[in-house]
């Protein structure tokens, strides 16, 4: 059982929670998955960063199901980047 405190600011408590539920979810994929679906999915992040006048070139990024791929450059050059979504 996972008891929760009444102060949401009460850091012990977060602790404990944090720690019995991570536990329940390793030892219950069901509960895992079903927790995943309810809250929108895996988040699944793709990024290419180029900063500070570097170079990224010749760069693939594939992404299956649901998620976002994202090119930032800062005073650098980016060529030649295919971005693929496969929805599942």
């Amino acid at each position: 059982m996972i008891a929760l405190s009444g102060d949401p600011n009460d850091e012990d408590s977060l602790r404990l929670f944090s720690k019995g539920l991570m536990a329940r979810l390793d030892k219950d994929a069901t509960l895992r998955e079903e927790l995943t679906r309810i809250l929108g999915g895996e988040n699944k992040v793709q990024e290419i960063v180029a900063k500070g006048g570097s170079t990224v070139r010749k760069v693939v990024q594939e992404l299956s199901g649901t998620g976002q791929q994202r090119i930032e450059a800062d005073n650098s050059v980016v060529e030649d980047v295919i971005q693929r979504v496969n929805s599942k």
